[in-house]
């Protein structure tokens, strides 16, 4: 069962005032408080016995968070059963409620009040209301957290709310703690509405640092971005306006895309390189598989060394191996400790909506351009039919699981303008057949189909039963590695190619192109035969 009463101690730790509620309504709705006084709680906190009073003797009741100024929270209440949308509300900590409805919640506003229907389905509670929290159990489901993420400042123009009017010249003086991220969201979108848009990241944003200074105390410059970042990338995408993207041409809608296709990532192996019009580029989905055990993650670390060669700064979810392990084998290349490779300081899902808020954060924040994911299958568990509402209605077959993740990468990739790196695994090649071809990537044929890219990484095996020191032994590794393209979306061309592994520095570096080599030993073949000839002539 649910521990609720530890849960509610939670909830006022992190500032919330909460109260019991579950008392069925004339409805059958468990919706109403369990304590008559609750509306003292708009004005206080409640004590710890308070809590141990209601969530400690009564472990069936649900929990209420106060909305307001006790909470800091307004919450946008979206019923989709009666035809509400979550259309133009920007990202911010989000639940969903027992009926399939949404909660959004914000950071409080001053002037902000409840309001019923100021869309069709969608509410709005501040002062004076509450709204029932996840894990509370309803008449008709549960409610559960959906987004976890700190609330974001409330979009008051969105609602066309007119809130107090702001004093700019006050707010030039500096700006206590408890409003300052609220007021930086008001500051940035007037900026964001006078300069132009090439001049948000130089003039406006200057501006806004220069402000941040003078706050009591001033917000963290990644706090500070975060803000910044929202509210430029609301503007740019138009989430204000209801309307439709318009139908243009062809040629006007290519010119105003989003990402950035002339830019290119070297990869520090020529073939791919090459073959790829000077690596990778932004929207790609790359896919690099192989055998447990051959070298994909060596590989991947190899790229990161390599793109970090020309400033390009990489991100890691390492699902599969720990980060201590991980970090040793990139220190084993010889890179430093404030090396620009990222990752989450803690994985608390592996969920994509908290995936694609990381690379977010790290793109805008630290300038990532590449992500690394290690590996596929462990994004699969949070990602099934019966654990996801949104995903009722779907095959659970694994293979079309599979797919809408690899679906869903290539769209992260695209709208944020990253590249994504995903490792995999190939099934074992038979004796009988000499390398891995696509129809080997492991469970399904969706995820090469969606990736742009596809690389096979494989260690040179030595034949069974050859000696190896003193001992007979099977599979030993040999020195070389190869690297095979099975799939290029750009140009079609695939390269196949040798490596070595350098283990002093736990780095793959190209060797050559095995089709050049297997030529040369071809026309040296044919010259010592044609020698051969010759002498047999004297």
């Amino acid at each position: 069962m649910t521990d609720m009463l530890k849960i509610a101690r939670s909830y006022v730790a992190k500032g919330v005032s909460v109260i019991p509620v579950g008392r069925p309504d004339a409805k059958g709705s468990k919706k109403l408080p369990w304590i008559s006084e609750w509306k003292t709680f708009q004005t206080r906190k409640p004590t710890d016995e308070e809590l141990a009073g209601w969530f400690g003797k009564n472990k069936d009741w649900g929990i209420a968070i106060i909305t307001g100024e006790i909470s800091n929270l307004v919450v946008i209440d979206v019923d989709v059963s009666h035809g509400g949308t979550t259309k133009g509300l920007p990202p911010t900590l989000v639940a969903r409620t027992q009926s399939g409805g949404w909660h959004f919640y914000y950071r409080y506003l001053k002037g902000v009040k409840n309001a019923v229907g100021v869309r069709q389905g969608v509410d709005i509670r501040s002062d004076g209301g509450y709204v029932v929290a996840p894990p509370s159990v309803g008449s008709k489901g549960v409610y559960e957290w959906a987004v976890v993420e700190e609330p974001q400042p409330f979009p008051a123009d969105v609602f066309q709310i007119q809130t107090e009017r702001t004093d700019w010249g006050k707010v030039t003086q500096g700006i206590e703690a408890g409003s300052r991220n609220q007021t930086a969201a008001q500051l940035i979108g007037k900026l964001v509405k006078t300069f132009k848009e090439s001049e948000w990241d130089t003039a406006a944003w200057q501006m806004i640092l220069s402000w941040n200074k003078s706050n009591k105390p001033p917000l963290s410059d990644s706090e500070l971005r975060s803000v910044f970042n929202s509210i430029t990338a609301r503007e740019r995408r138009g989430e204000y306006n209801e309307d439709d993207a318009p139908v243009v041409l062809l040629s006007e809608a290519a010119k105003k895309f989003a990402t950035d296709i002339t830019t290119r990532y070297k990869t520090g192996f020529s073939m791919i390189d090459d073959s790829t019009g000077g690596g990778f580029q932004d929207g790609d989905l790359e896919l690099v598989v192989g055998q447990t055990g051959e070298g994909k993650t060596t590989f991947a670390q190899t790229l990161t060394y390599n793109l970090l060669e020309n400033q390009v700064h990489s991100i890691w979810f390492s699902f599969e191996v720990i980060l201590p392990e991980l970090w040793k084998k990139f220190q084993a290349m010889g890179v430093e400790d404030d090396v620009k490779i990222y990752t989450p300081e803690r994985y608390v899902s592996r969920r994509l909506d908290w995936l694609k808020k990381k690379i977010v954060e790290a793109r805008d924040v630290y300038k990532c351009k590449v992500v690394f994911i290690d590996h596929l299958g462990f994004l699969v568990g949070e990602y099934r039919p019966e654990k996801d509402n949104q995903m009722r209605g779907y095959s659970s077959n694994l293979a079309t699981v599979y797919g809408m993740i690899c679906r869903d990468l290539k769209t992260i990739a695209v709208q944020e303008g990253i590249v994504i790196c995903l490792l995999w695994h190939t099934r074992r090649v038979s004796d009988s057949a000499q390398e891995a071809t696509l129809e080997d990537v492991k469970d399904s044929s969706s995820i090469s189909q969606e990736s742009d890219i596809v690389i096979n990484v494989a260690r040179e095996r030595l034949k069974k039963g050859r000696k190896f020191s003193t001992e007979t032994v099977e599979d030993v590794f040999g020195e070389h590695t190869f690297i095979k393209m099975l799939k290029n979306r750009r140009t079609g061309i695939l390269k196949r190619f040798k490596c070595d592994f350098l283990s002093k520095k736990n780095l793959i570096v190209q060797n050559r192109d095995v089709e050049e080599e297997a030529e040369e030993q071809r026309k040296q073949k044919e010259s010592e035969e044609e020698a051969n000839r010759q002498f047999g002539a004297f």
